[in-house]
């Protein structure tokens, strides 16, 4: 579950790693810094804006990648959000790990130690959900969002489509992995034929009818969708059969000591992740807020700013709305 596919950026949104004071990175390209931890490394984007007021990791959804994070940046840097997201183990350019949802909070710690945030805010979307609740337990977390979550597998409530649910049973099988590969082969096949690619082109050409794009720029932005679409499987299929066991199991979240606020917004007709499978858990946090909005799980795109703005310190709230304000 992605929601976040982005066309190539301007140069002045690529991320930007001058905030990182430390020698355990190295540069990979100019969208990625690698953080070499003993053992593994771990990949992520930064997106640095002129003047941060604070620190917002985005955790991707399943499968995706770090690259999922260019789709929500503009915004993010807009309103002075530092945002970094990391590639979770096995995803994008971070080498495999066997995490699960509880543990996963170190790699995020050591991402945020190697940035330079103290404290910091989070939000998983889709996928990544379950990894920023897990995160409300850390003192150095000022605020956690889940947007369009993937909802609990064991809860009392599954109204999950019969496909996903036949493939989380494959996901508990030795099946899972060969056959997973043997998809992601016919993919990397498939997108290299004409009739392919004039699918994505008129993909893009519909979320922007009224600009015309010229040869140039039309390649461009369909490499740039390919790559998020393709990067989560840089290294194969181990990071997407590993989540996906986690994801249909128990978390080994106890939702009622999530004593903290978390914010949930979630699309009142995803069929992805429906939103009858997240109201139970929402309802056991004492501190939790749902809100709903029209659309399916892609739809975003009209909360975002909404989203974001949850995210901003108070005295920037307060200057935002003075902006809004004017005239």
């Amino acid at each position: 579950m992605r929601l976040l596919t982005h066309a190539p950026r301007s140069r002045s949104l690529r991320p930007s790693a001058r905030a990182v004071r430390h020698t355990s990175t190295a540069a990979l390209n100019s969208d990625t810094v690698l953080l070499r931890l003993p053992d593994r490394h771990i990949a992520y984007s930064i997106f640095t804006p002129a003047r941060p007021v604070a620190t917002l990791f985005f955790l991707h959804g399943y499968p995706s990648s770090r690259l999922e994070a260019a789709g929500l940046a503009p915004l993010a840097l807009e309103r002075g959000l530092r945002l970094v997201s990391p590639d979770r183990p096995g995803f994008g350019q971070s080498s495999f790990h066997p995490y699960t949802i509880n543990n996963y909070t170190r790699d995020v710690l050591a991402v945020a130690d190697a940035v330079g945030a103290e404290n910091f805010s989070v939000l998983g979307a889709s996928g990544g959900g379950p990894f920023a609740l897990a995160l409300a337990r850390e003192r150095r977390v000022d605020k956690v969002g889940l947007l369009a979550t993937a909802p609990p597998w064991d809860g009392p409530v599954n109204d999950s489509s019969s496909v996903r649910r036949v493939a989380a049973l494959l996901a508990q099988t030795p099946l899972f992995a060969p056959l997973a590969a043997a998809s992601l082969a016919s993919a990397r096949w498939a997108v290299t034929r004409p009739w392919a690619q004039r699918r994505i082109d008129a993909w893009i050409a519909s979320m922007s009818p009224d600009t015309q794009l010229d040869s140039e720029l039309a390649t461009a932005q369909r490499d740039a969708v390919l790559r998020t679409l393709l990067e989560p499987f840089a290294h194969g299929v181990q990071g997407l059969t590993h989540e996906t066991r986690l994801l249909t199991q128990p978390w080994g979240i106890d939702y009622e000591e999530v004593e903290r606020e978390v914010r949930f917004w979630h699309a009142a007709g995803d069929k992805a992740a429906p939103i009858s499978m997240v109201r139970p858990m929402v309802g056991r946090m004492p501190c939790a807020q749902l809100t709903a909005f029209e659309g399916g799980h892609g739809d975003v795109a009209t909360i975002l700013p909404e989203v974001l703005d949850y995210f901003l310190p108070q005295s920037a709230q307060s200057a935002q709305s003075g902006d809004a304000g004017k005239v």
